[in-house]
């Protein structure tokens, strides 16, 4: 397909005019292309290849990483046969697909998950679920260094509610403690179903 289709597109003239504007759009055609391919379970035969390989290996790593660390060395390798400009807009460029592949393998991270330590946790559960609609669940603790026993809230919710979650959270209990991370794909009641 790849060769009929450099066949097909034969008559599109290069963009070589802007080499700025040529990374950061061949980065992020690159990446949806990487990104759907690597998503059904395929590779394209180049460094997405040797990538999924070692992940087999190194399972720690992921194929995005490992592409970004691939693609880096041979660009570091050709360095002096790309010039120092062509080796900056290729290392920018090869930085862009990673992270458009990322999001099309993994979801674009809508959500976040919210973990609270707190002593008020029985307040703070019932906060959100009556002022956010969310589901929370009480997970077990126990500190290392007290050695005593905490209840810890979950939480996802959207991008969008986090600012007003922590507001509420911290008029509940100012001593909470709180961590908030990405959350790259949610599936359940409330959220998308795939």
């Amino acid at each position: 397909m790849l060769s009929a289709m450099l066949w097909v597109t034969a008559f599109i003239p290069p963009f070589d005019t802007d080499l700025a504007i040529a990374a950061v759009f061949g980065g992020i055609i690159e990446g949806l292309g990487l990104g759907l391919v690597l998503k059904t379970g395929f590779t394209m035969g180049g460094s997405d290849l040797l990538a999924t390989i070692l992940n087999i290996k190194f399972p720690s790593l992921s194929v995005s990483f490992l592409i970004l660390v691939i693609d880096y060395v041979i660009i570091a390798l050709g360095f002096w046969e790309l010039g120092s400009l062509n080796a900056f807009y290729a290392i920018v460029s090869v930085f862009i697909a990673v992270k458009v592949m990322d999001i099309v393998i993994t979801g674009a991270g809508y959500a976040k998950a919210v973990y609270v330590i707190s002593d008020k946790y029985e307040e703070i559960g019932r906060l959100i679920m009556e002022k956010f609609e969310r589901g929370v669940t009480t997970l077990k603790g126990r500190g290392k260094y007290t050695k005593k026993e905490k209840n810890v809230i979950l939480c996802v919710v959207a991008k969008k509610q986090v600012a007003p979650l922590k507001r509420l959270i911290l008029s509940a209990d100012d001593k909470a403690f709180l961590i908030i991370t990405e959350a790259a794909e949610v599936t359940g009641e409330g959220f998308t179903r795939k």
